[in-house]
């Protein structure tokens, strides 16, 4: 196989891997709709997802905020074909429509297109700036703490701090 016939052939397969992800977002809001994990003995959208189809935790729930925020923003699914979104962008983006709906009660949907629009063409770090400036009060309620586990004795913590505490910690501290 030559470069170009490699690249020719990942060029489709990509094309053919955003038109299967829409549909599989749509096929994701009519099994919402219709409650069908509930048919299939699962008590939820995600744990279906996961059980089922052997989605991670992770994976499925990028599926399901991309899909509702698709429902909500019908130009998605087009921004998905051109590549202008991914999965991890618009789950951040629907989970921070979320945040500030809790913040602020519910957004129109005009609102809610110019979230996707800020998330256009950029990384997962510019999408979080980005959404974090537009949507000050979703900001506050998404940033949580987090921790990993490194080994089974060992785990990471990180924290969320203003820069007025960081200013603090970092002083010299006299006895």
């Amino acid at each position: 196989m030559t470069d170009l016939q490699i690249e020719m052939r990942l060029s489709d397969l990509v094309r053919e891997e955003r038109r299967i992800t829409n549909e599989i977002l749509k096929l994701i809001n009519l099994a919402e709709d219709r409650k069908l994990y509930l048919e299939r003995g699962f008590p939820s959208l995600f744990a279906w997802l996961v059980g089922r189809y052997g989605y991670s935790e992770a994976a499925a729930n990028r599926r399901i905020q991309a899909a509702r925020l698709l429902r909500a923003v019908p130009q998605v699914e087009q921004k998905i074909k051109t590549g202008e979104v991914n999965l991890t962008t618009l789950a951040k983006a629907q989970a921070m429509i979320r945040a500030q709906e809790s913040a602020t009660g519910k957004m129109r949907p005009d609102q809610k297109e110019k979230v996707v629009q800020v998330i256009e063409r950029k990384t997962i770090l510019q999408a979080e700036q980005a959404l974090m400036s537009l949507l000050p009060e979703a900001s506050v309620s998404v940033q949580q703490d987090r921790k990993t586990i490194i080994n089974e004795t060992t785990c990471r913590m990180s924290a969320n701090f203003s820069e007025e505490t960081l200013q603090l910690r970092a002083r010299p501290q006299l006895c």
